[in-house]
């Protein structure tokens, strides 16, 4: 199915309006991360039935990606998969990942570093080609400001308006079989401490994961499959609780309060540790 995608008219015009929402970003990257040599830049939201949305500063990586078969081994592939940064190579087998670093040495990359958010429906990940070694990475700092360019394409990005809508994989059983990490469940959950703390349902939470990027309540209207009106109710309730008077605040205290929890999170987790534990196993069966 995806193979016929890449080959249709549609995926050329995707090609052209790519850069309606990468180039803005891309350019916030050149200027506040220069040292990270940051060489591309690539947005997937994919659904808990293998549906996507993607958009990158060089499409042709995602057709090539599918072409040699990477999502086999990919941890971005995998909806039940979810952690707040860590470097997409460690997931692969050493054939695999000679594959795919070829395919990112043309551009200069030497790894990729991608930041993930559970949406509950749906995860995205923001993935970074970097021309740095494995022993120049340095999450924390990369996190930090990876994460401000990450909040900037959201004020960019509105999905019910891309050209590049929900893509339906009809092959979505084959996909989930096929992936060496499809029954593996480790979601980093930063909320449970303010869930606790303010005594929030677990419906509020809901609400909050895409509050925390800044969606705005038509965003996550289209996102959950709710009305605006229940989102904009839904949002001041969490006002309330809170005790925030404005919208604006309320995504400052929530991304404040994220960008906390992950660098604790950090100080304790290296991100290639939660692979390790199960990855020989997966891959043996690959």
């Amino acid at each position: 199915m995806l193979e016929y995608f890449f080959k249709s008219a549609e995926f050329v015009r995707i090609c052209e309006n790519c850069i309606t929402y990468t180039q803005p970003v891309n350019d916030l990257i050149q200027l506040i991360s220069e040292d990270f040599q940051v060489k591309n830049y690539t947005f997937v939201r994919l659904w808990k039935d293998f549906s996507f949305s993607s958009i990158s500063t060089k499409p042709m990586l995602i057709k090539y990606y599918s072409e040699h078969q990477l999502w086999r081994q990919d941890l971005v592939a995998t909806p039940c998969i979810t952690q707040p940064i860590y470097n997409r190579m460690t997931g692969y087998t050493c054939e695999m990942k000679k594959i795919y670093q070829s395919m990112i040495s043309k551009y200069g990359a030497k790894n990729i570093i991608v930041l993930e958010y559970d949406l509950g429906v749906c995860k995205d990940s923001h993935c970074f080609l970097v021309g740095l070694n494995d022993e120049e990475l340095d999450y924390p700092m990369l996190f930090s400001q990876l994460f401000d360019v990450t909040l900037f394409f959201y004020k960019q990005f509105r999905e019910r308006r891309y050209k590049m809508k929900r893509i339906i994989n009809k092959d979505a059983l084959y996909f989930q079989q096929n992936n060496c990490y499809s029954e593996v469940r480790t979601n980093f959950d930063p909320f449970q401490k303010l869930q606790q703390h303010y005594h929030l349902t677990s419906r509020c939470v809901d609400y909050i994961k895409p509050l925390c990027l800044g969606l705005t309540a038509a965003d996550i209207a289209d996102l959950l499959g709710r009305s605006p009106r229940t989102v904009e109710k839904a949002i001041d309730n969490i006002r309330y609780i809170l005790d925030i008077p404005g919208r604006q605040t309320l995504d400052s205290f929530l991304q404040m309060y994220y960008h906390t929890q992950v660098l604790h999170f950090l100080q304790t987790h290296h991100p290639y540790d939660w692979v390790r534990q199960w990855q020989s196993d997966l891959l043996a069966k690959c």
